[in-house]
């Protein structure tokens, strides 16, 4: 493991903040996960927290409950200013349109965020960082966005996150140790009926992390994804470390109850998922690349082999995982 100088990065990071802010306050775009937590920690020890405000995009019931028991709690402790805003008909918008967790971030979360920014001379600051896309090739600073620590990685950012006192599991609303988010992730289809496919991606999660939590069960990954024909909802339950039958049923059983899930599987076998694609990402195999090893082997419990086809829908302008199967080697 790598020596973590935390001083110096933490004097390199104000200096740089102090240098870059030039008008006051800086929006924080926060989400009470470790880096926009590390993020306010930084800039409220260089600027001080008059001039920092934190805003907190809400997802209606598409955020994770204990999220928002996260957000207040840290924003106290912090002492900064909190502001909340909710953009759940946003994100429903554009997810129609099939799963696109990046332009929802850029039109959603950011797009909040700079709707409260009176001053176009303020910045929006976020925590992206090498564990991003963005962190490979992006600027720090880029049409009122500023990413301080976009040359940070994972390891860093913990070091960091324990410095300022807090716990991985202050941070954590149970989904993952490495990436949470909104529960709409985990929709691998259109959200063409809210109240159909978004209240399966809702309820499925949520019944999951309530049953681990009741059990005491300490999972690296907790998530259910819903995938399936629009008509219907199949339920695709990841846990990790993998946890003993008995409870898996249970899962099983409390999830089939819900009345827009029509089956329930637990990922702890090897499986093939079958997904259409848009052209813009089936013709390219960089996309399609991409897909697989950035984001479905990081939030399966075991990474799916995919089979690609091209969809003829043409209201649909990213993917659709249409069905599954567990593969025998």
């Amino acid at each position: 493991m790598k020596e973590i100088n935390i001083e110096g990065i933490l004097n390199r990071l104000k200096e740089e903040i102090v240098e870059n802010v030039k008008t006051y306050p800086l929006y924080i775009a926060f989400s009470g996960g470790m880096d926009s937590t590390v993020l306010a920690c930084v800039a409220k020890e260089a600027l001080g927290k008059e001039n920092v405000k934190l805003i907190h995009v809400v997802y209606g019931p598409y955020t994770y409950f204990k999220t928002l028991e996260n957000v207040l709690r840290i924003t106290v402790k912090l002492g900064i200013d909190l502001r909340l805003i909710d953009h759940q008909k946003e994100m429903e918008a554009i997810l129609k349109y099939g799963p696109s967790c990046n332009l929802c971030t850029k039109k959603v979360k950011l797009g909040g965020v700079k709707e409260c920014v009176r001053d176009e001379n303020c910045l929006v600051a976020t925590g992206s960082n090498q564990s991003d896309s963005w962190g490979s090739y992006g600027q720090k600073i880029m049409n009122g966005t500023y990413s301080p620590l976009l040359d940070l990685d994972k390891d860093e950012l913990r070091e960091l996150l324990f410095h300022y006192g807090f716990k991985i599991e202050d941070v954590r609303a149970g989904e993952s140790v490495l990436r949470e988010g909104c529960k709409l992730k985990h929709l691998m289809k259109m959200l063409a009926v809210p109240e159909y496919h978004g209240r399966a991606c809702v309820m499925a999660n949520e019944i999951l992390l309530d049953i681990l939590s009741q059990a005491g069960v300490k999972s690296e990954m907790a998530n259910v994804k819903i995938i399936g024909p629009l008509k219907t909802n199949i339920a695709l339950i990841n846990v990790k470390p993998f946890i003993d039958k008995k409870l898996e049923n249970i899962i099983i059983e409390r999830i089939k109850k819900e009345k827009t899930i029509a089956d329930a599987f637990f990922v702890n076998r090897p499986i093939r998922l079958f997904i259409k694609a848009n052209p813009s990402i089936y013709r390219i195999a960089d996309s399609k690349k991409w897909l697989e090893k950035g984001k479905f082997a990081a939030e399966f419990a075991i990474p799916p082999e995919v089979v690609w086809s091209e969809s003829p829908n043409n209201k649909m302008r990213t993917y659709h995982a249409i069905s599954f199967e567990y593969v025998e080697k």
